[in-house]
């Protein structure tokens, strides 16, 4: 595996966090489950449109 550093709004720590106890797995097993399943979502679109849309929401979120 390789490291990366990734920043989060306090929320979605939260949220994260949240999630990890109440499925009783680590934050790192939840992040890594997400960054499969959205690159594999990415990949089998036809287009960047999903792709484009997903960055556009990842940067409207309030902070």
């Amino acid at each position: 595996m390789v490291m990366r550093s990734v920043y989060l709004r306090p929320s979605e720590d939260t949220e994260l966090r949240q999630l990890a106890f109440e499925e009783g797995v680590s934050k790192n097993d939840l992040i890594r489950s997400a960054v499969s399943a959205k690159l594999k979502e990415w990949r089998e679109s036809n287009s960047k449109e999903l792709l484009v849309r997903d960055l556009e929401l990842g940067r409207r979120r309030p902070r």
